[in-house]
């Protein structure tokens, strides 16, 4: 693990002591906790259809950032088995407790950024939304590296990440330049440079919002 990213760790393992199901998903200004409950449940099964969209049927899946299941939950019925990954131990138990009855799904801790621990050609699916931001630059190469590596040779990777050159990404960008959040930012040809160095046969972006997202094949 890379000396850098132990602030990031201990920043996730005390999201995961105050709120993790805050610190993963934000409450908006005015938001009542009744409707932030309603939308956390609502972009969970919108960010699972956009999964299912691009995923191969009833695949053996790869998460990167559970969190407490927004997207696991809604994704575990089309899939045969779910293995989530997080980087904090801390978020690692929340995860396990938040979908402890949820039987085909499991979580690991991230014990390298290479994710040799990983078997070989396994995956179907591996998917990650609103995480590899929060990686620093190199491990998010590393990550796909691996992942690569770990999926079938017809898997898919399908990811979000902060677009730095788009309208609403930039505004988000300025608003943690003064602090200490571990936030990263790319674009899109970034992005296709990371995919292509790693090893990716071909990928496809498309921009909504702030994100940008990247459905890769091995």
């Amino acid at each position: 693990m890379l000396k850098e990213n132990k602030r990031i760790i201990d920043f996730w393992n005390q999201a995961a002591k105050r709120n993790a199901r805050h610190e993963t998903v934000s409450q908006w200004q005015g938001e009542s906790d009744e409707q932030y409950a309603r939308r956390w449940i609502e972009e969970g099964a919108y960010l699972a259809a956009k999964i299912l969209a691009v995923s191969p049927a009833n695949p053996v899946a790869l998460e990167i950032g559970p969190g407490l299941g927004r997207i696991t939950v809604p994704m575990l019925p089309h899939c045969q088995s779910i293995l989530g990954l997080d980087i904090a131990p801390k978020m690692v138990r929340a995860t396990k407790k938040a979908l402890a009855d949820k039987h085909t799904f499991s979580a690991q801790l991230i014990r390298d950024e290479d994710l040799r621990f990983l078997p070989r050609s396994h995956f179907d699916l591996a998917y990650s939304i609103g995480c590899f931001q929060h990686a620093e630059k190199k491990t998010f190469f590393r990550y796909l590296r691996g992942i690569r590596r770990a999926l079938q040779p017809t898997g898919v990777l399908f990811f979000g990440v902060m677009n730095l050159c788009s309208e609403r990404g930039w505004k988000h960008f300025e608003g943690i330049v003064e602090t200490d959040y571990p936030e990263f930012f790319h674009t899109a040809e970034e992005v296709t440079c990371y995919l292509t160095h790693a090893g990716y046969s071909r990928h496809e972006l498309s921009v909504e919002g702030e994100t940008l997202w990247a459905v890769a094949h091995p």
